[in-house]
């Protein structure tokens, strides 16, 4: 059937749409509405939703919907390298075991796209359907994988990085992984292939992902016995995580310590007619019970006055500060005896200020990061983790999980925050 000329975007994408979506009109509504869609373009359709799905999650650091993308990706191609003789024949004139390979890819990348496979026990639900489309006679002798584990390297562990490949007719002859120049072996296991790659060799970014491409090797059966095996290559995509998998920052109000201070200078003066020594007494004390004189920068000392007139008793404490001034008169002398003192004092105290302290620190995938010191009220205590993934939890100081890869903790009596890093069973798994 000669494949309809489209001339529009939309319209192609709309088309695609219903043939994907409409399994249940039919065949004359079908014939009616398709209008010849070749399966080719369909393919090419589903094809490029996926590649968008695994970009967004790899970017979001949602690792779960990135493989699955990339395994139903596997699926598709390896439909396409099995059927290339249909790829222009009209998709609603294909087999329905064909139409079932096709209508399962694309109800996989609505759930994917849709947020629907969210947990690894979805997505092993997902690639198990696949196997079993995959080992319909519709794939031939193709192989093609369904499923592949290990290839999210995670930073600061020390063991070998181990890719486990599942798939249809992977087995057959030397298959083998070409990773940065460098041909790996493959240690078969029943219908799986393993490969070990030294942990050494990958080497994080702080913050960045590092997204690198494996290429697996395998070989194709022949159809005739006389025909030579044919390699079939599959890009497999190796991601570092970043070293650093968050930045934690603690806000809390504390009070500190506020030193203050006051300077005073006075004088104090007596005169006297008597004829006999006549003394006056002065003393002072701090303004309040919690202040104190600074006994290094306060003194009392003579000022102005005459031989008849002098100061006595000087005592100069934190406590307080007293003296006298003496005077009198001479018998013969009209003018009275007097002396001025000069007083200085400095009155010291501390208040209490509530301030707001900020710190950070870096989360490893192995390491905590702990914040001591803290009031044991948690006064104001915030915590923000922010992670690789662009997600920036914000926690009281009752804690709980900080997003998908961290959890808070603070321990009032101790005074100490301590925040976790956590590590997945999907991301272990992947």
């Amino acid at each position: 059937m000669k494949q309809l000329q489209m001339t529009k975007n939309a319209l192609a994408t709309a088309i695609v749409t219903i043939a994907l979506t409409a399994p249940t009109r039919s065949s004359a509504q079908a014939e009616g509405i398709l209008g010849g869609v070749a399966t080719g373009q369909v393919i090419s359709h589903i094809s490029s939703e996926l590649r968008s799905v695994i970009g967004r999650a790899e970017a979001a650091g949602d690792f779960v919907t990135m493989r699955g993308g990339q395994e139903a990706l596997y699926v598709l191609d390896g439909f396409k390298a099995a059927n290339t003789e249909l790829l222009n024949t009209a998709f609603e004139k294909l087999g329905k075991e064909r139409q079932a390979v096709i209508n399962q890819i694309q109800r996989t990348t609505s759930d994917l796209e849709a947020g629907r496979v969210d947990t690894l026990e979805r997505l092993e639900g997902l690639s198990n359907q696949m196997d079993t489309l995959v080992r319909d006679a519709t794939f031939k002798k193709h192989p093609t994988i369904y499923r592949y584990r290990g290839s999210l390297v995670i930073p600061g562990e020390t063991q070998p990085v181990r890719l486990r490949i599942q798939g249809y007719r992977l087995t057959h002859g030397t298959p083998y992984l070409l990773f940065r120049s460098k041909r790996y072996s493959a240690q078969p296991d029943a219908n799986d292939l393993i490969f070990e790659l030294p942990r050494t060799i990958f080497s994080a970014k702080p913050r960045d992902l590092t997204s690198e491409s494996a290429t697996l090797v395998l070989q194709k059966e022949p159809n005739w016995f006389w025909q030579s095996p044919s390699e079939v290559r599959t890009s497999l995509n190796v991601v570092t995580l970043p070293s650093q998998l968050a930045n934690v920052t603690i806000e809390y109000r504390k009070d500190e310590p506020k030193h203050n201070e006051l300077a005073y200078a006075r004088e104090e003066n007596h005169n006297s007619s008597s004829r006999s020594w006549d003394c006056k007494s002065f003393s002072y004390s701090p303004a309040t019970a919690e202040r104190r004189f600074d006994v290094t920068r306060s003194s009392v000392s003579e000022g102005n006055g005459n031989s008849r007139g002098y100061i006595e008793a000087v005592s100069v404490r934190d406590v307080g500060i007293s003296f006298r001034i003496c005077a009198k008169r001479r018998l013969h002398n009209r003018d009275n005896g007097f002396r001025h003192a000069h007083v200085r004092y400095v009155e010291t105290w501390t208040t209490n200020e509530p301030k707001t302290v900020t710190e950070s620190k870096l989360l490893t995938w192995t390491q905590n990061a702990t914040f001591r010191g803290l009031p044991a009220s948690g006064q104001g205590l915030l915590i923000t983790v922010s992670d690789f993934t662009g997600q920036k939890p914000e926690l009281p100081a009752s804690g709980g999980r900080a997003g998908k890869y961290a959890n808070v903790k603070f321990d009032a009596q101790s005074e100490v925050v301590v925040v976790s890093p956590i590590i997945p069973n999907d991301v272990r798994a992947l």
